[in-house]
């Protein structure tokens, strides 16, 4: 995804694109650990997936609305969410998580990838119905 926000960016701002839609769009603390200047690869390589997801919502009306769909804007709200839910999990809290649950955040990790990494969406996809298969009745 990282790739794909460079890609998309850069060609709004070739020069800039770092500074104008990353560093200055990151309002909260995110910005903190990524670098204020470099390559545009390493600047690339610097971004998780919860920046990756901040950049495109503070971009959304500037750039991203018209490269994804309308959804998207909801889907990566959502991840956050659920990006934030799970990176505090402990072996307790994992035993309550419910398997509709699991099934729904990878249904959107899978729909929000769709039209920006196909390959990485399919992957997905398979998870999604071996987990379904797995699970399914319990």
């Amino acid at each position: 995804m990282a790739k794909y926000i460079g890609n998309v960016l850069s060609k709004n701002d070739q020069s800039n694109w770092w500074q104008v839609f990353v560093i200055k769009k990151l309002k909260d603390n995110t910005a903190m650990n990524l670098p204020e200047k470099g390559s545009d690869g390493e600047c690339i390589e610097s971004l998780d997936i919860q920046c990756c997801l901040k950049i495109i919502i503070n971009n959304w009306h500037d750039v991203f609305i018209k490269k994804l769909g309308k959804r998207h804007l909801t889907w990566a709200h959502e991840l956050i969410d659920i990006r934030n839910e799970e990176s505090h999990f402990t072996t307790k809290k994992l035993k309550t998580i419910k398997n509709g649950d699991i099934n729904r955040a990878l249904d959107t990790m899978e729909r929000f990838m769709r039209p920006i990494e196909p390959d990485v969406a399919n992957q997905i996809s398979e998870m999604r119905k071996t987990f379904e298969n797995k699970y399914k009745n319990e």
